[in-house]
């Protein structure tokens, strides 16, 4: 790695562990999902595009540029896509209905995939991560 590219990757990576910041202490609160299942992150890349698009320049909770935002849910996203095929036809143990300690698994409680025929706790979202990764990115 040449000086620029080390420069680079710290300064964002600074940018970046500011705004994973905020959102664990969002998901440790109990208001958000894992990144990793997480089927927000289109949307939310719209929002922090309107919030710059609007004058904003710091992110009121992370004290982040709202494109630091956007551009970290943009990398999600990209490990989500990337990431589908190892996921696809592996559901963990809870999204079918058992316990599980696996990590990348979190439930709202009373909530439920509707998915047609789908009996799966939701994992955040109106879609199970079953239902998610096995269909790819919510179109509503």
């Amino acid at each position: 790695m040449n000086p620029e590219q080390a420069e680079i990757m710290f300064e964002f990576q600074t940018m970046l562990n500011a705004a994973s910041g905020d959102g664990q202490k969002k998901r440790e609160a109990g208001v958000k999902v894992l990144w990793k299942i997480d089927p927000e992150h289109e949307a939310a890349m719209f929002s922090h595009l309107n919030k710059w698009k609007h004058g904003e320049q710091v992110d009121p909770d992370s004290g982040v540029h709202p494109l630091v935002h956007l551009a970290w849910r943009a990398l999600a996203i990209a490990w989500q896509e990337t990431h589908r095929e190892v996921r696809h036809g592996r559901p963990c143990p809870a999204s079918v209905g058992g316990a599980s300690e696996d990590p990348h698994q979190q439930r709202i409680p009373g909530s439920q995939c509707v998915t047609a025929g789908c009996t799966n706790t939701s994992v955040g979202g109106p879609l199970c991560n079953v239902c998610f990764f096995g269909l790819g990115r919510r179109l509503d």
